[in-house]
């Protein structure tokens, strides 16, 4: 695919936008790609496309963030430490969503120590533009996965297919890792036609709302509440987007 470069793609960071999500198999992801390659350019950082990402979510000790998700919450907010493996670049992130489906990210660069505990200038940050203190915090999920970026020719979209998921629980050590869950977002200030999506429709492959953290946590932690969550991943399993039922995933099965 035509490559865009990171400086190209200042024009379209989106950080006041609607995402939505689908989630796909290895399989359709090739053949995706093998669309996308006329409408979309493929970013390229250092001679490399597929980038490493590293996350740690924080979240109170009584799991408030989880919480948010799992009972359906339509305004709710996630605290995440992000590094991007090869600028060896990492920021503290406040995400929020509204009521009316709109994300909104504001992040400050940040030692990588900050992954196992939130330092002077992350608490800082935190404590200025989160509902939550940041001395309340406590590292609860962790994940790693590989991320190809897409922009559209019209500079007016960004897709991520993000795939090569791995999720620990920071509280329980459960692990998990999923290959062949490939999550699509697509990222639009507003609804904007999206070649993507038409492509995503035409094959019957609806919208389906993949949290890396609420996925990460329910799925490494028994003692969670599922709440609406539960459905999601059964279905997602009938589809084999996500392991066959284990010990740590038999709940889901019944």
């Amino acid at each position: 695919m035509n490559a865009i470069s990171l400086e190209e793609m200042s024009g379209v960071k989106l950080m006041n936008r609607t995402d939505t999500k689908y989630v796909i198999s290895l399989d359709e992801l090739g053949d995706l790609m093998e669309y996308a390659k006329q409408f979309y350019r493929i970013q390229e950082t250092n001679g490399e496309r597929l980038i490493a990402y590293e996350t740690t979510y924080y979240d109170t000790d009584d799991w408030a963030m989880l919480r948010q998700h799992t009972t359906g919450r339509l305004t709710r907010e996630k605290v995440r430490v992000r590094t991007y493996v090869g600028s060896n670049l990492t920021f503290v992130e406040v995400k929020k969503k509204n009521n009316h489906g709109r994300t909104k990210k504001k992040r400050t660069e940040v030692a990588v120590d900050c992954h196992a505990c939130l330092d002077d200038v992350a608490k800082s940050y935190v404590d200025s533009n989160s509902f939550f203190a940041a001395d309340s915090l406590s590292p609860a999920i962790a994940n790693r996965f590989k991320r190809i970026t897409l922009v559209n020719n019209e500079m007016t979209e960004r897709l991520t297919i993000d795939l090569d998921l791995s999720l620990v629980n920071c509280r329980t050590t459960s692990f998990v890792r999923l290959l062949n869950t490939v999550i699509v977002e697509v990222k639009r200030d507003g609804r904007q036609p999206s070649h993507i999506t038409d492509w995503l429709k035409a094959r019957r492959i609806k919208e389906s709302g993949f949290s890396k953290y609420c996925y990460g946590a329910l799925l490494t932690d028994g003692n969670l509440p599922m709440g609406v969550m539960k459905k999601k991943i059964r279905r997602l399993m009938r589809r084999g987007l996500l392991p066959a039922p284990t010990e740590s995933l038999h709940r889901f099965a019944a």
